[in-house]
């Protein structure tokens, strides 16, 4: 896939000023920290991997960055989105329709009734596998996209605190960062897809109880935020204790970054 087929406008914005090449054609910089390499320093496309640098990310809150990574690859993002939606109606419709060909077909005995209830069935359940599929393959694509746009900012912030890097966070904490820390950001960018889904498909059963039962229409709408009121406090401890566990994750990665090294073992 062209992971690239998406991006910034300020991405493409290459300058005409081109990095020193060493002997084997390879971009180098020179020995001052903080110095660049690798890509243009004027925050074009990188040079070896030929992706772009982001030279116009967002890092004042983490929000800023998520809406950051959802801008530059809108387009994939809407699709996404439309398909999550379509999957997560695909899901929540076929009860309805289930129920209309028990009302409409199999209690009154009109077989014919029935059958055309079934085929529809049928026809949801063949088309929401194949939207299923896209949609996995779409916000596999986000994902990545954003997996690989967070990687490119740690690596050009790196690049820029040059020594100073090593005085304030440790090999192994810079190692997780990598290992763990860009592939979670990066999978929360599912709720762009099946997020908005959900919360449409919440609306449309909605709508679809007032007709049946008002009483059960009033559950399902004041259930979901009294869930969430319950877990809020709860997630609020498995992210202090998630925090705890991410800085010892930090510590062993640390230590087997020395051994590797062979330091200080």
């Amino acid at each position: 896939c062209d992971w690239s087929s998406d991006v910034c406008s300020s991405d493409l914005a290459i300058t005409g000023t081109q990095p020193q090449r060493g002997p084997a054609g390879r971009d180098y910089a020179g020995a001052r920290d903080g110095e660049e390499s690798g890509h243009d320093p004027e925050r074009g496309r990188d040079e070896v991997s030929g992706y772009p640098v982001p030279g116009d990310r967002d890092l004042r809150s983490p929000g800023r960055f998520l809406w950051w990574l959802v801008i530059c690859q809108r387009g994939r993002v809407l699709l996404g989105a439309l398909l999550g939606t379509v999957w997560m109606l695909g899901l929540v419709l076929p009860p309805y329709v289930l129920s209309l060909a028990i009302d409409d077909g199999l209690q009154p005995r009109r077989f014919s009734s029935l059958a055309g209830w079934v085929l529809v069935l049928l026809a949801m359940g063949v088309v929401n596998a194949y939207v299923s599929i896209m949609r996995h393959r779409t916000m596999t694509k986000v994902r990545m996209d954003g997996a690989f746009r967070t990687l490119n900012a740690v690596v050009d912030q790196s690049v820029r605190l040059g020594g100073t890097l090593a005085r304030e966070v440790s090999a192994g904490e810079v190692a997780t960062i990598g290992i763990s820390d860009v592939w979670a950001i990066s999978t929360s960018l599912t709720m762009v897809g099946p997020g908005v889904g959900a919360v449409i498909a919440y609306i449309v059963v909605a709508a679809l109880l007032v007709g049946i039962s008002p009483v059960l229409t009033l559950i399902v709408v004041l259930g979901a935020p009294v869930v969430a009121l319950l877990v809020g406090p709860l997630l609020g401890r498995l992210r202090r204790v998630g925090s705890a566990y991410r800085g010892r994750q930090g510590e062993l990665t640390g230590a087997l970054v020395d051994i590797v090294q062979g330091l200080r073992v």
